[in-house]
């Protein structure tokens, strides 16, 4: 829970004025950008190693591993990015198939 406060703190010192001299897609990027720097700086990732040819289930065949892997890889791309991105939009159309 003392992350949270930590991050909103570092939001508070930032002198967000500037935002009015940009458009909504800009200013809602820069906000993004500047709220992941915080998270990445207060909040380091643990990283997680999963070993590709170990079957958890039954049912999870070399297709849907890979298929899975290759959507989380999508999704990796796209975080962060804006709604019109091509990373964000390859993730989108891929997920839905």
């Amino acid at each position: 829970m003392g992350e949270i406060y930590r991050i909103q703190s570092k939001l508070n010192e930032i002198d967000w004025n500037y935002l009015t001299n940009l458009n909504t897609d800009e200013s809602c990027y820069s906000f993004i950008e500047k709220l992941n720097n915080i998270i990445e700086v207060k909040v380091p990732g643990k990283k997680i190693v999963i070993n590709k040819n170990t079957i958890r289930d039954p049912w999870m065949t070399k297709g849907l591993r890979k298929s899975t892997m290759h959507s989380f890889n999508l999704y990796k791309e796209s975080i962060g990015k804006l709604n019109t991105s091509e990373e964000y939009i390859r993730y989108i159309q891929y997920s839905k198939k």
